[in-house]
This record gives C-alpha cells, sequence and structure tokens, in this order.
C-alpha cells in the first residue's frame, strides 16, 4: 500500500511507514511514532463515549482504567518524589481512583478529564474536582501545579508536544511532570509491530521510546529528564514480578517511565 507520508508534527522531520503498513509512521529524526491518518476529533469523541458509557463505568469495563495494584504504585512513586500538601494535577484523570489515592496521601489534586460521565461519577464518589479541558482550567484562574501527572494517556493526544507546552506554562518554577506510556521498546513491542496490543487500539495516536519522549520534553522546555528503570509494576503475581524485573533491567519492559522537571529559571 503506497501512502503520502506527511511530515512529524513534532520536528517537522520526514516520516516513513511503521510497522508493516500505514496505520502508523515514524519519524527518523526524532524516532516519534504516530497515527496516520490521525482520526478526527468527532472519532475520538465517539469512542470515548462508548468507553465512558455509564454502564461500563459501573462495571470498570471502560478499557481505560489502570488497574488498582498499578495505581497503587504509581502513587508511592509519587509518595517518595513529591511531597505532601503539593499541587497536583491530573491529566486524563479517568474516574478518579489514581487522584483520591493521591488526595489521602496528602497531596492537593484536581484533575483534567475528557468525559463528563467519568467526571461525574468521580464527583459523586470521591468529591474532586476535574475539569474537561486545560482550557477550562486556565479559565478558573488556578494557581500553579507543583505535579502534573499522566498516567497512561499521552499517548491518547493527537499532538502532545501542545499539551507538553501547556503543562510548562502551568507549572510552578521547578515543578515536576510524571509520565507513564507503553514503552515501544519493549519486547511485545519489538515482536509484534503493529500487531501489538497497544498499537491496535484506536484510541493511542503516539507510540513512545525513550528517544522520542525525551525529544518531545526536551523540545517544550523540559529538563533533568529521566526514564525510571525499575518503576512502578502493573502486576501483583509472583512470575510477572520477576519477569517484569528481568525485563526492565534489559530495557525491555512493556511500560515507560519519565520525570522531568520545568527549570528554576525559566
Amino acid at each position: 500500500m503506497i501512502c503520502s507520508m506527511p511530515k512529524c508534527f513534532n520536528c517537522n522531520g520526514i516520516t516513513r511507514p511503521w510497522g508493516g503498513d500505514c496505520g502508523f509512521v515514524q519519524c527518523v529524526e526524532c524516532d516519534l511514532v504516530f497515527r496516520f491518518p490521525m482520526p478526527s476529533d468527532a472519532q475520538i469523541d465517539k469512542t470515548y463515549r462508548h468507553c465512558y458509557a455509564k454502564m461500563k463505568i459501573k462495571t470498570s469495563a471502560t478499557n481505560m482504567n489502570s488497574t488498582e495494584y498499578s495505581v497503587s504504585n504509581h502513587v508511592k512513586f509519587i509518595r517518595g518524589w513529591g511531597e505532601p500538601g503539593e499541587k497536583v494535577l491530573d491529566f486524563g484523570a479517568g474516574t478518579g481512583l489514581f487522584a483520591w489515592y493521591l488526595k489521602l496521601e496528602g497531596f492537593l489534586v484536581e484533575g483534567i478529564e475528557f468525559s463528563k460521565i467519568a467526571i461525574d461519577f468521580a464527583m459523586k464518589r470521591y468529591g474532586l474536582i476535574f475539569y474537561e479541558s486545560l482550557n477550562k482550567l486556565e479559565a478558573e484562574k488556578v494557581q500553579l501545579f507543583d505535579i502534573i501527572t499522566m498516567i497512561e494517556v499521552i499517548e491518547h493526544l493527537k499532538n502532545p508536544y501542545n499539551i507538553l507546552k501547556k503543562f510548562y506554562s502551568i507549572l510552578k518554577p521547578g515543578g515536576k511532570i510524571y509520565i507513564s506510556t507503553p514503552n515501544r521498546n519493549g519486547i511485545n513491542a519489538r515482536l509484534n509491530r503493529s500487531e501489538w496490543r497497544e498499537a491496535k487500539k484506536s484510541f493511542h495516536l503516539v507510540l513512545f521510546n525513550k528517544r522520542s519522549i525525551t525529544k518531545i520534553l526536551t523540545d517544550t522546555g523540559f529538563i533533568s529528564i529521566r526514564s525510571i528503570r525499575f518503576s512502578p509494576l502493573t502486576s501483583s503475581m509472583t512470575k510477572n514480578i520477576v519477569l517484569h524485573r528481568l525485563l526492565q533491567a534489559l530495557g525491555l519492559f512493556g511500560g515507560l517511565r519519565v520525570t522531568a522537571r520545568k527549570p528554576l529559571d525559566f
């Protein structure tokens, strides 16, 4: 299949097909992989309305939520990395479990979530303050944040560069960002390419590896970018813990966890 290749939205570099077809393209300059053609806003909206239907939220069948074990481990990391009392923005907050756990640890948490149904659920169950978009949040003239978290969210964005630039503007000087996303250099991604489970999810629009996520964070002004090798795990099964720690040691784990910060003297 012959496709007209787009320029990379991050660095304007040339691209080539990734994974054996034109479902995704890969930038030869910054190594970013993104869906081509991108779905329309209407298609994306339809996907999320389907995933966040009321019954799916009630039965935890949205296919968007991390497991409670995974959420708990991410919270443990934030607890050791941040300070209770700091103001946290959870972007792509879903139904609010991660934000609620952070609140229980003493953080001041707000969230952004696209789904109005998910926002209502989080408000009723946890009493959390969520906004429908960054524009809504900015309209409220909120104080700057100490920490911004993105747990399995950045891969859902049509243009993560623009979002990261906005995050940079609402972080305090020295403020930090924590990102968790599927790892395009993980063993399953390497073996399966376009058949990789994460690539086959229609709402995954951008696929990162260490190089590409470092590049996009650098380009948006962040410093002290660190890929966490022995990062929070997603399974409590002993055999999986052993396997996942081995894959992390080899740099082949399926999850990519990255931290960065805004300069103090921006």
